[in-house]
């Protein structure tokens, strides 16, 4: 019996603060990946995403079109250009070059903040951290009211 291989593994230089600010706000709207040879994170927005599935539907399975050509076709500013090339790696590499940083449910996380919330004992500040979690921003408005306590 033969057993497989283990993966090799090998030290990978990562900025921490890149990965927990892809952590704190990655949503539907951005994805953030993890690219496995440089430790850089890189994200995909909706608008690059958008721009990119266009430019496959237009290339369809024909293989003699140019991506590049159908790219400048668009008329894109240069840093979307740039932009829609590295969502383009980023496609190509993922689940070996590229993962994706995961990200914590928004419901779970506002569960979260109400639980943490009702076992605050000064009242002036349990007030003000549940008016910080109504309405839209409430993560860093939460988050905001913590840091001034």
């Amino acid at each position: 019996m033969s057993w497989p291989e283990e993966p090799s593994l090998r030290r990978l230089k990562v900025d921490l603060s890149e990965v927990a600010f892809a952590l704190e706000n990655a949503s539907c709207e951005m994805r953030h990946f993890l690219d496995l040879e440089t430790g850089d994170v890189a994200y995909i927005g909706d608008e690059i995403r958008t721009e990119l599935d266009e430019i496959d539907e237009e290339l369809g399975d024909d293989d003699s079109a140019s991506f590049e050509t159908a790219l400048a076709s668009r008329g894109l500013p240069e840093w979307m250009g740039q932009a829609v090339r590295e969502a383009v790696e980023i496609d190509r590499g993922f689940g070996t070059r590229f993962v994706e940083v995961p990200h914590a449910e928004s419901r779970a996380g506002y569960a979260d903040m109400e639980d943490f919330i009702e076992t605050v004992t000064d009242e002036r500040l349990r007030n003000a951290l549940w008016r910080a979690i109504a309405g839209r921003r409430a993560f860093g408005r939460f988050k905001d009211v913590l840091f001034d306590h």
